[in-house]
Order: C-alpha cells, then sequence, then structure tokens
C-alpha cells in the first residue's frame, strides 16, 4: 500500500522538527523552488526535477529554501 501527497509549502516554511518513521519510506520530489532537506544530519537541496528518498527509521526533517518562492 501507498499515499501520494501534493503540498505546496508556504515561502520560507520551516517545516516540522526533525523526525522519523518507524515503518514508512517517504519520497520527496521538488516541482519549483527549492526544497531543503536534512537527512540523518546531512544537508541537502533539491532543485525541480529532484528527488530524494527517505528510508523508515531516516531522520529527517524539511523546509522550503526560498525565502519568497
Amino acid at each position: 500500500a501507498w499515499s501520494l501527497v501534493d503540498y505546496v509549502l508556504p515561502p520560507g516554511f520551516g517545516g516540522p522538527p526533525p523526525h522519523r518513521h518507524a515503518h514508512t519510506t517517504e519520497a520527496f520530489y521538488c516541482i519549483a523552488g527549492r526544497l531543503a532537506l536534512t537527512l540523518d544530519g546531512r544537508d541537502v537541496t533539491l532543485a525541480p526535477g529532484e528527488v530524494a528518498v527517505v528510508p523508515p527509521g531516516a531522520v529527517h526533517a524539511f523546509a522550503n529554501a526560498d525565502a519568497d518562492a
């Protein structure tokens, strides 16, 4: 089973605090702007067309990296 969520992050949105999911794999696909991801202590910025996969148990957080996107 899986689900798909289309979510728009407002400009400068700080996102949730670092967290983990015990059983869920998450994937982030950037459509526009820049998505800042922290994944197990590494900072990654996704540009349009890029994807990041977060495996179960990985500590992660995300935010809108554009102040006025």
